[in-house]
């Protein structure tokens, strides 16, 4: 029986002698040969390095004989027998001759080893844990007298209610439990009577039913551990419900509120509804008449489009035809233009510098001075006198820049027609022809070439002047049609703007009707949704009130419920259905004695059951009575491994169903289970140990206890 403290206070002693604690790791294939491998470093480290060595032994690690015989031996002798090799032996006579010879002892190898033997029992410390339960201790002192008799026996007792008091009170404030300080002295005191009583409740077990169920500080320990844990669970759990719960009522409250809201929101919309329906009818007809102003002004503006296009068609028509005409004329224009352009004034003056010109040259000049309205000279005899033009003529060449810019600019649209009868003799006279002229003189050319321009120019623009005039008629018609259509355009312009707007504000007010019409619906289908909430929880919202009020008097009981269902967990596994309500009993009472609130159906079902989930155990296997449904909830919450024992294999089944997908199930008697148990542990996967006996082996211990690093 362990959980009494033995190799946990043997490990405090050690540090405080500050010794080295040793022990031995047993596993499933651990062998003679490993354990005298063992004892030989031990001995080796108190005997050749002078170390002062404690080492631990427990009775669950005597897995053969031989170790209690070689531990036997070693408390009576101090030396274990044909442990040491001779290589090994040599090694011990080598180091102590040193030692023998400062001290004056003998230096043989009894000597020798002599005195190896007393440097262990001056270092080397065992502390034996064995247990006084059961026969095998009693067996094993009528075998090896050595271990009463070379040691001191030191007998562990029960804590004493001062103990359990101090570690239930450090507990509850390293804890972080929450308790109230005015409740935790009594919580402490009831802790320390549930251990007691359980305490007396084994005795009577074992008087009674012939079973052990021994109760040990671990398990006092287990039932504050089980205490802080359930504690937080139950009230997360009962806080969790009270939550939802106020939620829910909450959410109902809320939705009455709503109901109203959504009830005058209903009302003052429908006013608002059919007022918007009458503005928009109004604005409708509305719309219709300035639609029907439009299209008539859109009439008006096209017929008045089209009139346009005529008069544009005629204008374009008779511009055409004018142009045509005058492009007969122009290209001669152009082309004595050119030429004048490129005459040199000195070329010019040239000219003038003849005293007696050709005859093309004066005929040349004489028109050109008819054309520019200089008069002639007066030469002869009185009553012969006759035109001289070349003295003129050389005073117009005199001046060659001002007769160039003046053919250049003449006026060629306003030439007079008596102009024209003066030089049309000229013009069809052979000798005043360009190709002629040519043969006497360039720039008489050029001037021959811009008077027979401005000849055909002036036949071309008589022809051209009527379309003219026609064309400007045509055109101020044009521009008179195009103002009237531009004012239509205006006037179709302003009355479309309105429409456009009237039309925005007709849309704008029908999207306003139809999101209020979508929100009156959709107000009267939440306000349908919510009466039929309302109506179909109205049962629900009492109850509600009644289960809020319930988890609000729960969480003042929550301390004494769980201080029960720990207490169970940790202590009534072992016990039977009648000695669980017996000292579950007499534990209620104690709660009333010590003012500790608790629930009428105070149990561990009731407090730490979830109705939901023990359904599903029992579909999963579970027999339906209250032990079993006990039973599964302390295999639950237990701080510590659970051990079923059940002959009917009714847990085994429960559990293969429960970890059905992932549960490994080895056997204590598979000689490779160890090593699938370490793989278990490693991938956090559960395991099932089956068909253990009445020892564990020794490797498992660590294991058991929870000793994680």
């Amino acid at each position: 029986v362990g959980g009494s403290g033995r190799r946990s206070l043997a490990r405090l002693a050690i540090a405080i002698c500050q010794y080295e604690t040793f022990q031995v790791e047993v596993t499933k294939n651990f062998s003679v040969h490993d354990w005298h491998e063992a004892l030989k470093t031990l001995l080796r480290n108190t005997g050749l390095e002078d170390r002062s060595q404690a080492m631990i032994f427990a009775d669950t690690q005597a897995v053969l004989p031989i170790f209690l015989e070689d531990i036997s031996t070693l408390l009576s002798t101090g030396d274990v027998p044909n442990l040491f090799d001779p290589n090994e032996t040599e090694e011990i006579y080598n180091a102590m001759r040193p030692l023998c010879t400062v001290e004056g002892l003998p230096t043989s190898k009894i000597g020798l080893f002599a005195r190896f033997t007393k440097q262990v029992r001056t270092n080397l410390h065992l502390v034996l844990a064995f247990s006084p339960v059961g026969e095998v201790f009693r067996a094993r002192l009528r075998m090896f007298p050595a271990l009463v008799n070379c040691c001191t026996i030191d007998w562990f007792s029960d804590w004493p209610e001062e103990a359990l008091s101090s570690v239930a009170f450090n507990a509850l404030h390293r804890g972080q439990m929450e308790i109230a300080e005015d409740v935790v002295p009594s919580v402490v005191q009831l802790l320390v009577l549930v251990h007691q009583s359980v305490g007396r409740l084994s005795a009577r077990y074992l008087a009674e039913a012939r079973r052990h169920a021994s109760v040990t500080p671990t398990a006092f320990l287990s039932i504050l551990e089980c205490l802080a844990a359930m504690l937080q669970q139950r009230r997360a759990q009962v806080q969790g419900h009270r939550n939802r719960l106020q939620n829910g009522l909450h959410k109902l409250r809320e939705t009455e509120l709503q109901v109203e809201e959504l009830q005058l929101t209903l009302k003052n919309s429908q006013p608002i509804l059919a007022q918007t329906q009458v503005h928009l009818q109004s604005m409708l007809a509305e719309i219709e008449v300035d639609r029907a102003a439009a299209d008539e002004k859109r009439t008006l503006a096209i017929m008045d489009e089209s009139e346009a296009s005529e008069k544009a068609d005629q204008c374009q028509q008779i511009r055409a035809a004018a142009q045509a005409v005058l492009d007969e004329a122009l290209p001669l224009l152009d082309a004595a233009v050119r030429v004048l352009r490129n005459l040199k004034v000195k070329d010019i003056q040239e000219v003038s510098k003849y005293t007696n010109p050709p005859e093309g040259v004066k005929f040349v000049m004489e028109v050109v001075c008819k054309m520019k309205g200089v008069a002639p000279k007066k030469v002869g005899e009185v009553g012969k006198k006759k035109d001289d033009w070349w003295e003129p003529s050389r005073q117009l060449l005199a001046n060659a820049q001002e007769l160039l810019s003046y053919m250049l600019n003449y006026d060629r649209d306003n030439i007079p027609e008596s102009l024209i009868l003066k030089i049309r003799p000229y013009i069809e006279d052979e000798r005043f022809q360009p190709a002629k002229v040519k043969d006497v003189s360039v720039p008489c050319t050029a001037m021959c070439q811009w008077v027979h321009a401005m000849y055909k120019y002036y036949h071309v623009n008589l022809e051209v002047a009527p379309k003219r005039a026609a064309l400007s008629a045509a055109e101020k018609e044009y521009a008179a049609v195009n103002a009237k259509l531009a004012e239509t355009r205006l006037q179709l312009k302003a009355v479309l703007d309105r429409v456009a707007e009237l039309e925005d504000k007709y849309n704008s007010s029908v999207e306003k009707l139809e999101d209020l019409k979508f929100q009156v619906e959709q107000t009267e289908l939440k306000l349908d949704r919510a009466n039929r909430l309302i109506t179909g929880l109205s049962g629900e919202k009492d109850r509600w009130g009644e289960l809020l009020q319930k988890y609000e008097q729960q969480e003042g009981t929550v301390v004494g419920d769980v201080l029960l269902a720990a207490g169970v967990t940790a202590y009534l596994g072992p016990f039977t259905a009648q000695y669980r309500r017996e000292v579950f009993a007499e534990w209620v009472a104690h709660l009333d004695t010590f003012g500790l609130k608790h629930s009428e159906d105070c149990g561990l079902q009731a407090t730490m059951g979830d109705p939901l989930v023990v359904q599903q155990w029992q579909m999963l296997g579970l027999p339906c009575d209250s032990v079993s449904t006990e039973n599964a909830i302390i295999l639950t919450q237990s701080s510590r491994w659970p051990l079923c024992i059940d002959p009917q294999g009714q847990a085994n089944a429960w559990i293969k169903n429960m970890q059905k997908d992932s549960l490994v199930v080895l056997k204590a008697s598979d000689k490779d289970y160890p090593k699938a148990l370490e793989a278990c542990v490693r991938g956090g996967q559960p395991c099932l140990l089956e068909n253990v006996g009445e020892e564990l082996d020794p490797f498992l211990d660590p294991l058991l206890l929870h000793q994680t690093f």
